[in-house]
């Protein structure tokens, strides 16, 4: 075994980096975090649909027709 400073930290490295890889035990949050992600972007994508469909069928016709009918 040598003594060298450097090949001792390279093992402990890479015996740190073995250990830190195969530990699962944030697997299952990080799993439900992504899937939370997901639908929180499904919302966000439905809601934006949502408002740009009620901006064009019913704000702006509402707005003209208040437009039209003050004469502005």
């Amino acid at each position: 075994m040598s003594r060298d400073p450097d090949t001792i930290r390279k093992r402990r490295l890479g015996e740190t980096f073995k250990a830190f890889w195969a530990d699962e035990r944030g697997s299952t949050a990080i799993e439900y975090s992504l899937i939370a992600g997901i639908i929180v972007l499904a919302i966000v994508g439905s809601v934006t649909a949502i408002g740009e469909l009620l901006t064009s069928k019913l704000y702006e016709p509402v707005a003209a027709g208040f437009t039209g009918a003050t004469g502005s």
